[in-house]
């Protein structure tokens, strides 16, 4: 006992202390241990939940990164398919005016060709006219020196029926 009375140890407070220990111990288990095991069940079930949640949210990014992967490649392959498609139409309307430009042109120069051949014809037709008139012109003046009015004119009318016979078959 002289050790516990050296360091001043009074059994009496010694087992109030026990006492009082166990008191607060029930006061903490009673009041205390039951809502706080409550709020820490309540937060661990909370935990586990946002964990799952956190792995179904990654299950689904990784599901919707697969799927805008296989969006932009078939976006790509459509937008390719699309771009030669429109590359042959392209090309197709290019072959289409080019073919359409030559029968233009080919028709303008047909036209051409026509109207000239027409213009040619009416000036060789104006030409024939023309030479029949001084033709007849020149026979009229050399005529009038060397025969007489009825004479010329019986000549006159046969060289014009000989003209007009030659005009003729030259027309046809």
């Amino acid at each position: 006992m002289n050790i516990l009375q050296r360091f001043s140890f009074d059994i009496r407070i010694f087992v109030f202390q026990i006492i009082n220990f166990l008191i607060i111990a029930f006061i903490v288990k009673k009041f205390f241990y039951k809502p706080l095991h409550k709020i820490l069940y309540k937060r661990q079930l909370q935990i586990k939940k946002s964990i799952m949640t956190a792995k179904h949210i990654k299950l689904v990014m990784n599901s919707i990164k697969q799927e805008k992967s296989k969006i932009i490649n078939n976006a790509q392959e459509d937008a390719s398919k699309l771009l030669f498609e429109t590359q042959q139409y392209i090309e197709k309307l290019k072959q289409k005016a080019l073919i359409d430009i030559n029968n233009q042109a080919k028709q303008i120069i047909d036209e051409a060709v026509n109207v000239s051949n027409e213009e040619f014809n009416n000036m060789r037709r104006d030409i024939e006219h023309l030479s029949v008139n001084v033709a007849e012109t020149m026979i009229k003046k050399i005529l009038s020196d060397l025969f007489s009015e009825p004479e010329k004119h019986q000549l006159i009318v046969r060289a014009l029926k000989q003209i007009h016979v030659q005009y003729d078959q030259n027309t046809n």
